[in-house]
């Protein structure tokens, strides 16, 4: 890396406020770092799943990666009334929302999988790559 890559790098890891043009592509490209890695987590997973056979020889559980738009619509909803505060991206206590939410919800969920989707106008069905 050259130093002026390195201070540009420096300025950027030490800036404390964006304008909104500057914090829509830094969100992005967070978002697709996520949805990358998230996609490398579910495919080892998968693979431990594929090597670690139960007695009837089916893959010890099954790997679904779910869409934070679908996280993001359960959180608004199962906290709607129950008043918890806003997503507040300051205090790190949302990560525990959600993976609860993402621990709580699974495909045989049927009722709640049928709800969302109908909410939702189909859209959880769409699947990329296994995800939701």
């Amino acid at each position: 890396m050259s130093p002026k890559e390195r201070k540009r790098k420096a300025i950027n890891l030490l800036t404390k406020s964006f304008d909104q043009s500057e914090n829509s592509g830094f969100l992005a490209r967070n978002l697709n770092d996520t949805r990358y890695a998230t996609i490398l987590f579910r495919d080892q997973l998968i693979n431990y799943s594929e090597n670690h056979k139960r007695d009837n020889d089916k893959n010890m559980f099954q790997v679904i990666a779910m869409n934070g738009a679908v996280t993001s619509f359960l959180r608004k909803n199962m906290t709607k009334d129950s008043g918890l505060k806003v997503k507040d991206r300051d205090d790190y206590s949302h990560h525990a929302y959600d993976a609860a939410i993402i621990a709580l919800f699974s495909n045989y969920t049927k009722t709640l999988y049928h709800l969302l989707n109908t909410k939702l106008n189909g859209t959880i069905t769409k699947r990329d790559e296994g995800n939701w």
